[in-house]
């Protein structure tokens, strides 16, 4: 009988909260350490954890409800204790927390746990910055956050010193051998004729997340021989009055959106299929100037692991990696920046240049991040980095 002989290690998610970083996580541990997923069955079950082909251990900690917050309080407080209870049977070396939500579950998490090193995703990560809550996070041994960007913004302000780690939660080749992924389709950004440009802007789109109202004035201002050349898509929490701006703006020829809830197979599909990835961030946004210093854009993300060139406002820190394959504009005036695009200009050429680049990024690389996560576990674990 073969006896796995590597790390034990347990990734923990107890909501419904970012599959799309505990994936990739589980991607970069799986070579080096034994790994087993604590989350709930609701969450195991989407098509992004189920068919990623990944080897880990699954266990299930019940079913959650996504509605209702007495009731999703009510699940997360049993599954916390359920978790003690798998753990004993477990016994891994390390635990990798993948979302805490509030400041009262960190503080719970990090007193039932106490022998046992814990290691932190930082979703919110203001959190090293708060007294009381840079007091609470010494109780987990290091704090990973998602973009090279916040991580550089808190090491300058020596936040988390000592603790700090970088993780990039992009799609690697697991998603790819489950043909959930393939490679970029290049359209607009290819040397053929040009027929139609596809924007795409992905997630929450209130007013307090993304500027879409900027972008769909920008679009009615358009010369009609512009207009014509776009297809902008909204994938995404989309509310109704984004549809009645849409409407008012006679613009309903060149925009088409999902709503609610979209599988992540649909979802890449339609990544695959548009040529720029829009953030929307500016200063209008509430908490503008935390994204990138406290906290990360998924759209990121989705830019670095499918190599599109990004469209984003110079309020905006766009990550240091995208930097080259971004097409700017001032502050909320996106206009000028559709015209570029639409006549794709030296400067639009470039930035289609470097993210069909991307690839070549050396931070972009599994082994890079690979390497980049084992050496902050064995830290923790005591293990001699590279054995």
């Amino acid at each position: 009988m073969c006896v796995d002989e590597r790390p034990r290690i347990a990734v923990v998610e107890l909501g419904l909260s970012h599959e799309e970083v505990l994936v990739p996580l589980v991607e970069l541990l799986q070579k080096a350490y034994e790994v087993h997923v604590l989350a709930p069955s609701t969450l195991l079950e989407v098509d992004l954890v189920a068919k990623s082909g990944l080897n880990y251990t699954a266990h299930s900690m019940g079913r959650a409800h996504s509605k209702g917050r007495l009731w999703r309080v009510l699940g997360r407080v049993i599954r916390i204790w359920k978790l003690r209870a798998a753990l004993r049977e477990i016994r891994p070396r390390m635990l990798l927390f993948n979302t805490i939500h509030s400041v009262p579950e960190l503080l719970v998490t990090a007193a039932l746990h106490r022998g046992t090193p814990k290691v932190l995703v930082l979703h919110e990560a203001r959190w090293l910055s708060g007294r009381f809550t840079r007091y609470v996070c010494r109780g987990f041994a290091k704090h990973i956050v998602l973009s090279e960007n916040v991580y550089d913004h808190l090491a300058a302000r020596g936040d988390g010193r000592g603790t700090l780690g970088c993780v990039l939660p992009i799609f690697f080749g697991a998603l790819r051998r489950a043909d959930m992924m393939a490679e970029p389709v290049e359209s607009y950004g290819s040397d053929g004729g040009v027929q139609e440009v596809r924007l795409g802007v992905f997630g929450g789109m209130e007013a307090r997340r993304k500027n879409v109202k900027s972008l769909i004035e920008a679009l009615r201002s358009l010369k009609p021989e512009h207009r014509r050349r776009f297809r902008v898509v909204l994938m995404g929490a989309i509310p109704q009055g984004v549809a009645a701006m849409v409407e008012a703006a006679a613009i309903e020829d060149v925009v088409e959106w999902s709503r609610g809830y979209v599988s992540f197979e649909k979802l890449f599909e339609t990544i695959r299929s548009v040529d720029v990835v829009c953030f929307l961030i500016d200063r209008s946004v509430a908490n503008s100037e935390r994204y990138n210093r406290f906290k990360i854009s998924g759209t990121s993300s989705l830019a670095k692991a499918f190599r599109k060139c990004a469209l984003a406002s110079t309020d905006f820190p766009i990550d240091r990696t995208l930097a080259r394959a971004t097409v700017y504009y001032d502050r909320d005036e996106i206009g000028p920046a559709l015209e570029r695009i639409a006549e794709r200009t030296p400067d639009v050429r470039r930035a289609l240049r470097e993210a069909s680049a991307l690839g070549d990024v050396a931070e972009l690389k599994v082994d890079y991040q690979e390497r980049n996560l084992r050496r902050l576990i064995d830290e923790v674990i005591g293990r001699p980095s590279g054995v």
